[in-house]
């Protein structure tokens, strides 16, 4: 399938040390496996609005995309401000599709520790591959967590079926 995203906006940037404690330059960076997406930078917000929408082909549906924003530096040394992993399943599962949420982002502080950073708000969409016509019902089915869990089901489903069997009346 495809995902769409989103880049709206964030919140809640720091202000920039290096820069004697101004806003930042905030662009953020979407990745995806291979592929990488840029937006456009906005000069000097800590509360930074994007709007700018980026698609790209889901090969794995227990993969996941990243969204990182960074400080503009001048001579490419650009300062991240912080990142968040978002997993295509989590997406789908919790059909934040058609959503807008925010997510925070983290950074590692000096020690070492991850910290929130500021927040991030992506509207998120996916197309299921139009082969079949209901595939994009599937990846939202709540039910089964873990395979598992989906042999359980699968059991269950059959004893049922053998204890029917068992009940009808022989042809």
């Amino acid at each position: 399938g495809r995902m769409t995203v989103t880049v709206l906006r964030a919140k809640k940037l720091p202000e920039i040390k290096r820069k004697n404690h101004k806003p930042p330059d905030a662009f953020a960076v979407l990745t995806y496996e291979t592929l990488q997406f840029e937006t456009e930078i906005v000069k000097r917000s800590r509360k930074p609005i994007w709007g700018q929408e980026f698609s790209f082909p889901i090969t794995d549906i227990r993969s996941s995309f990243n969204v990182s924003l960074f400080d503009n530096g001048l001579a490419g040394d650009h300062e991240l401000i912080g990142s968040v992993s978002v997993g295509v399943n989590e997406v789908l599962r919790n059909s934040a599709l058609g959503q807008q949420p925010w997510y925070k982002i983290f950074r590692t502080n000096e020690y070492g520790r991850l910290r929130p950073n500021g927040e991030v708000q992506l509207r998120l969409q996916y197309q299921a591959n139009s082969r079949t016509k209901h595939a994009h019902q599937l990846p939202t089915v709540a039910a089964p967590r873990t395979i598992r869990s989906t042999m359980r089901t699968m059991r269950q489903m059959r004893r049922q079926v053998a204890a029917m069997q068992d009940i009808l009346p022989k042809a």
